[in-house]
């Protein structure tokens, strides 16, 4: 499994998660990220489940 690894790595192949593209969001979805963020910068939000 290593190996396999190491060879798509060489080749320059991308390993792991789908990187986001902010791009293919459509409007409605920039505009939640966008007021998600605004949230979580004032504190109203938290990555901590209480």
């Amino acid at each position: 499994m290593l190996q396999l690894l190491a060879v798509a790595k060489a080749q320059g192949k991308h390993l792991g998660r789908t990187q986001l593209n902010l791009n293919s969001l459509t409007k409605q979805q920039r505009e939640d990220l966008k007021l998600t963020i605004i949230a979580w910068k004032s504190k109203e939000l938290s990555g901590v489940y209480n």
